[in-house]
């Protein structure tokens, strides 16, 4: 991912669009947004394709609301985060479809108490 956003933004410095001095803050910038963009729309496709649309709706809420705390964790790589994060998706649903959904809500209310909610 860092090879393509220095590569863009070096195309973007040759362009004129923007100033050399930029380069390093521009690249950064566009690898949080292609890293999130690329996360988000695998996680859509994945509940598109398992039939998990409500499942996917809630965990976008609950994903959200902990990317807005400043006390998390982040990956080294991004494709750790993109693995992180699609587990973090996939193992809830793989549950919803085993276990009772009683266990499932009781499993999520200490999941959100053990993460300081």
């Amino acid at each position: 991912m860092e090879q393509i956003t220095e590569a863009l933004s070096r195309l973007l410095v040759d362009k004129g669009h923007i100033e050399s001095k930029d380069f390093y803050r521009v690249s950064f910038a566009l690898e949080v947004v292609f890293s999130n963009v690329i996360s988000f729309l695998v996680v859509v496709i994945l509940g598109i394709l398992l039939n998990a649309v409500i499942e996917l709706i809630g965990f976008i809420i609950v994903f959200i609301g902990f990317r807005l705390m400043n006390d998390r964790y982040h990956a080294k790589t991004f494709w750790r985060c993109l693995w992180m994060t699609t587990a973090t998706f996939l193992g809830p649903v793989s549950l919803s479809r085993i276990l009772p959904m009683a266990y499932v809500v009781h499993f999520v209310s200490l999941a959100l108490l053990f993460n300081g909610w």
